[in-house]
């Protein structure tokens, strides 16, 4: 498995060939700090870096397209017993995540679809695939998590 590495992805992920589960909790937007918010620029999807439409971070390219095989849901570590989880509080499976080759962190809803993303960026915000804020990579109890809205949220659980 061959990861990208970054200050952003260090918060999840150590420079060596390991995956974990994921936990999304929800959260407010507005109690963020400053520095995790979507008001910093930093953060923002208007942000070139971050846009959905920026080669790198779109859905139609090929590494972070979900029919690449290592992107499928069909792939064995991005099932329900798979290394690569995203899960709630109750334990429920949410889908699963990818690193594309270029860094950017996809996000792929239960049923294979790609929901969302982290960008090779300065940034740990995680974005709609089709534009817009979600959440943010963040610490929970010395735990790093899925930080998203309740509508990113809800999103995920629909789709």
């Amino acid at each position: 498995m061959k990861l990208f590495c970054s200050t952003i992805f260090a918060l999840i992920f150590t420079c060596t060939a390991v995956a974990a589960d994921l936990r999304a909790i929800v959260i407010d937007p507005s109690l963020l700090p400053y520095s995790l918010s979507p008001d910093k620029y930093t953060n923002s999807p208007t942000k070139y870096a971050n846009s959905s439409t920026t080669y790198a971070n779109a859905a139609t390219t090929y590494s972070n397209s979900a029919s690449t095989y290592k992107n499928s849901s069909t792939t064995y570590g991005n099932g329900i017993n798979g290394d690569r989880r995203l899960y709630d509080n109750e334990g429920n499976y949410l889908g699963y995540y990818v690193f594309s080759d270029s860094g950017v962190l996809n996000i792929y809803s239960s049923k294979g679809r790609r929901f969302a993303y982290i960008p090779n960026a300065d940034t740990q915000s995680i974005f709609f695939s089709d534009g817009g804020w979600c959440g943010t990579i963040a610490e929970d109890g010395g735990e790093t998590v899925a930080a998203i809205t309740s509508n990113c949220y809800l999103r995920l659980k629909l789709e």
